[in-house]
């Protein structure tokens, strides 16, 4: 299981990434994103918006 951090740094390096985050933010999607980049997330977590929008 990655952390929030962990993920974010993987974004800030990956160009693909990066595109996949803000397709996901755009479709109201992004709990889904993090699921399958290997974050678990609670309820708290989604509501606290923790990643910057890219």
């Amino acid at each position: 299981m990655k952390t929030l951090e962990d993920l974010y740094k993987e974004v800030m390096a990956s160009e693909d990434l990066k595109k996949a985050f803000a397709q996901a933010a755009k479709d109201k999607k992004v709990a889904d994103f993090l699921k399958a980049n290997g974050c678990i997330i609670s309820m708290a977590v989604k509501e606290c918006n923790p990643l910057p929008v890219l």
